[in-house]
C-alpha cells in the first residue's frame, strides 16, 4: 500500500526561515546548498506566494495547498532533510502544518530594517505603494 503524504513527509526533517523579505534567504539557500544530504530551495514551485492573498482571507485554504501542492512537492525529493527560504512560508503557513502533526524546525533571520527598506526601494516593492509591493 502506498504510503500518504504525511507518512512521506514524516520521514524527512523539514526547515522553514521565519524572516521578511529582502533578508538574504537566496543568499542563505545558496550556503545551505553545500551542505551533504541536504535539498535547500528558494521559493521554490509552488509558491507560497501563488495562494497567499486568497490564505490570508480563508486560512483553510493553507492546509488544502499544503496536502495538495507543496508537502508531495517535498516528498518527491530524495534528501531526508528539506530546507525551503522563504519569508511567506511565516505568513500563515505553519498553523495548518503543525495542525496536520508536521513540526518544522525553524531558522529566525534577520537583517536590520534600513537594509530591508533600502532593498525595497531600489526594487520598487514598497508593499501597498508599488505594484510589485
Amino acid at each position: 500500500m502506498q504510503p500518504t503524504i504525511l507518512e512521506q513527509i514524516k520521514n524527512k526533517r523539514l526547515i522553514f526561515t521565519v524572516t521578511t523579505g529582502r533578508s538574504g534567504t537566496a543568499y542563505l539557500a545558496s550556503i545551505f546548498g553545500y551542505a551533504k544530504g541536504v535539498c535547500t530551495l528558494h521559493e521554490p514551485e509552488p509558491e507560497f506566494s501563488d495562494v497567499l492573498r486568497d490564505v490570508q482571507c480563508d486560512p483553510m485554504l493553507a492546509e488544502k495547498f499544503l496536502l495538495e501542492q507543496k508537502l508531495p512537492a517535498i516528498a518527491r525529493t530524495t534528501a531526508q532533510v528539506y530546507i525551503e527560504t522563504s519569508h511567506l512560508a511565516c505568513k500563515g503557513f505553519f498553523e495548518p502544518l503543525l495542525d496536520l502533526g508536521i513540526v518544522p524546525d525553524l531558522i529566525i533571520h534577520r537583517r536590520a530594517k534600513r537594509d530591508v527598506a533600502l532593498s525595497m526601494f531600489k526594487m520598487g516593492t514598497i508593499p501597498g505603494r508599488t505594484d510589485k509591493g
